[in-house]
């Protein structure tokens, strides 16, 4: 898959978990899509995703530079995690650095989803991880990744699935049953 997107002239646009997000202009997309094997309703196109997180948004990636100054961008009050898995701290971050990561590198180069939650799990060891939403879409892909990580012991679908019935660690706000957990 990673060869034929190369190949076609398209680029990952975010590592979603077990998914690959694929970004590119129209034309080689639609070739992409034919070449690619097809599995269940796998791959499909995500409406209104266009070349997000691609060197197709250099562009707009230089507008954003020139119109936002760095001196809108602050230290976060609380550590923060960005999609290549780089932590930002309210003490060593450097508000210019952070302004250049969040209108260059993370405007023009793939977003690492997979890495971000897996620094979260492994460097901040939360009691649960809450999913803001919209919905649950985002479920699937932690599921993944906690399996990937053998994360609290989930090794598989099925240990997530079990997991989540019993004292769920991931928390959807999407889910007015799981919402309430944290409400409590």
């Amino acid at each position: 898959v990673l060869a034929e997107i190369e190949k076609t002239g398209a680029y990952v646009s975010i590592y979603l978990g077990g998914y690959l997000v694929i970004g590119g202009e129209q034309t080689v997309l639609d070739k992409l899509l034919k070449k690619l094997p097809t599995d269940d309703t796998y791959p499909f196109q995500l409406p209104y995703h266009g070349a997000f997180h691609t060197p197709l948004m250099n562009n707009i990636s230089v507008k954003g530079m020139g119109a936002l100054n760095p001196s809108l961008f602050q230290k976060p009050v609380i550590p923060m995690v960005d999609g290549r898995g780089h932590i930002w701290t309210p003490f060593s971050t450097d508000s210019t650095e952070l302004h250049q990561y969040t209108l260059g590198h993370q405007v023009t180069k793939a977003y690492d989803f997979s890495s971000a939650v897996m620094v979260t799990m492994k460097e901040f060891c939360p009691d649960k991880l809450v999913l803001l939403g919209p919905g649950n879409t985002l479920g699937g892909a932690i599921g993944q990744i906690m399996i990937e990580n053998n994360w609290l012991d989930v090794n598989s679908k099925s240990a997530f699935s079990t997991l989540q019935k019993s004292d769920p660690y991931l928390i959807s706000m999407g889910m007015k049953e799981q919402r309430e957990i944290i409400s409590k």
